[in-house]
C-alpha cells in the first residue's frame, strides 16, 4: 500500500530530540515527499521566518527523519 493524502505522520527533529505528529498532505514533485507546513517547522523547534517576516528559511533535511503511516 502506498501513502496517500490525510494519511499520519511522525516527524523527528534529531537535532533536539523533538517529534510530532502530522498530516501527510503534501505531495510532489513525483518521487519525492513534498514540504512542511509553517506550523510543523514551528513545533519542531525552527524559526521559518527571514528578516522581513516571510518564510524564507527552512529546516536542514539531515537532521529530519519522518514516517508516514499508508491508510
Amino acid at each position: 500500500t502506498s501513502v496517500a493524502k490525510g494519511d499520519l505522520a511522525v516527524v523527528y527533529n534529531t537535532a533536539n530530540g523533538r517529534l510530532v505528529y502530522a498530516i501527510y498532505a503534501d505531495v510532489g514533485p513525483a518521487g519525492k515527499l513534498g514540504e512542511g507546513s509553517v506550523a510543523l517547522a514551528q513545533e519542531l523547534g525552527h524559526n521559518p521566518y527571514g528578516p522581513a517576516g516571510r518564510v524564507t528559511v527552512g529546516i536542514s533535511s539531515a537532521s529530519i527523519y519522518y514516517v508516514v503511516f499508508p491508510g
